[in-house]
């Protein structure tokens, strides 16, 4: 039987993190201080996290976080909610309610069920403040909820979890395969390790011979910087072109844009399908052979490479910077070299802007910027290598979609009790 009860009444504790201003107080390391932007559907977000000394956790004991906490966004996207995981074994947090379920609550199950639409509507229903409408503890704990027995909502949260587990999983792949490029970028094209070896009379390490034959052994001076032999140092405007080609969504209503935007980055880097009559300010349009360089706020880097089969009908935010490669210039080197952490560093100090949240490159700032291109073949090389990676990216950013569509179906008709998590094997075939 499934019984409709207050939250408060199911769960040992329903808290709030820390409410109060913050300047000063963030350290470059230390415990891990999450924001209503870290909390995403399901799962924690680490884009822009933010870190407080172990000092400071000791004063906000109260909103400390342990593994298996339900956190909800209070203000902003109200009632999203996600688990903490295993793996953020000691965190900290501000502007979130905080639940501890205890035996009779799921604390998958829970962050399901306010995810749902169902659970949506009742915590918006009960938003407070006319300025800014946020999601107290008060609300919090007069929520109403409906619950099936305990073996069932662990039995429910099995089945969804296990499409979020998969795309978790997805996500992590995807990750070492981008560190494992940037890695063999930063070896070959910043620290020229492959260089350094061979002027050593060394083989570079891990590199195949036919390889490492491509790399010169010695260096030379070019614009005053030591770089390897037969290497030039270019500016950015000298491979890429910048596009401005400008697009009104709105003019077409009836047709779908895949949308590029800033939230949809943050939110998997697969861009939204949304009808031009839903878009109203201009775009820019993106060819399939452009990659995407955000220059807003650049202390959260924010590159993409967009699926080239899609660009009929492709845009992006004027948020981004439109880049193509120039003849000879690969797009995958390219976003190699916009995502490695040396240009990262360098572009973050070319800000304009006071204000910390609204922070710009000028995009002639970007175009003025200085590289060190490497030999064709070696360029070729790259790319080719670069290319296998970034394909087992974009397959997995494809599969987690269409997991996450698939969760999305289920995830009502199980809240509803429309759908019977013991039925879901006959609805599968």
């Amino acid at each position: 039987m499934w019984h409709t009860k207050q939250l408060g009444k199911v769960v040992n504790q329903i808290t709030v993190g820390h409410v109060g201003p913050m300047a000063n107080r963030y350290v470059e390391s230390g415990i891990p201080f999450l924001r209503s932007l870290n909390i995403k559907p399901y799962r924690i977000s680490t884009i822009d996290l933010k870190y407080i000394s172990p000092q400071f956790d000791a004063e906000l004991s109260k909103s400390r976080l342990t593994p298996g906490d339900v956190v909800v966004v209070r203000t902003g996207n109200t009632g999203t909610a996600a688990v903490i995981p295993k793996w953020l074994t000691h965190s900290n947090c501000s502007d979130l309610v905080i639940i501890r379920t205890g035996d009779e609550v799921d604390p998958r199950f829970l962050a399901y069920y306010l995810n749902s639409a169902v659970g949506k509507h009742h915590i918006n229903s009960r938003n407070v403040g006319s300025v800014q409408a946020h999601f107290n503890i008060g609300a919090a704990r007069k929520l109403p909820i409906k619950l099936p027995p305990i073996q069932e909502q662990k039995a429910i949260a099995a089945v969804l979890g296990a499409f979020d587990d998969k795309i978790e999983l997805n996500r992590q792949m995807n990750a070492t395969l981008e560190e494992m490029a940037r890695a063999i970028f930063k070896s070959w094209f910043v620290d020229f390790d492959p260089v350094r070896a061979k002027a050593r009379g060394e083989q570079p390490y891990g590199m195949d011979a036919e390889t490492a034959a491509l790399f010169p052994d010695r260096f030379e001076v070019v614009d005053g910087r030591e770089v390897p032999e037969g290497w030039r140092v270019v500016r950015i405007k000298d491979i890429a072109s910048l596009l401005r080609d400008s697009v009104r969504p709105n003019d077409s209503p009836d047709k779908e844009f895949e949308h590029h935007s800033i939230p949809a980055f943050d939110n998997g880097k697969m861009p939204a399908l949304e009808l031009g009559g839903s878009i109203r300010s201009n775009k820019y349009n993106v060819p399939s052979e452009s990659v995407l360089l955000s220059k807003l706020n650049p202390r959260v880097p924010r590159v993409w490479l967009p699926d080239p089969r899609f660009s009929s009908r492709s845009i992006c935010s004027t948020e981004f910077l439109v880049l193509v490669p120039c003849p000879g210039i690969g797009r995958e080197y390219l976003y190699a070299l916009f995502t490695s952490r040396t240009f990262q560093r360098r572009f973050s100090t070319l800000v304009t802007g006071t204000s910390s949240s609204h922070q710009r490159v000028k995009p002639n700032h970007l175009l003025d910027m200085e590289v060190v291109i490497p030999s064709t073949d070696i360029h070729n090389r790259s790319v080719d290598l670069m290319s296998s990676f970034y394909f087992k990216i974009l397959r997995n950013r494809y599969e987690s979609q269409t997991l996450a569509k698939l969760r999305d179906t289920l995830l009502p008709r199980l809240m509803s009790g429309q759908l019977r998590v013991f039925d879901i094997g006959a609805l599968a075939e």
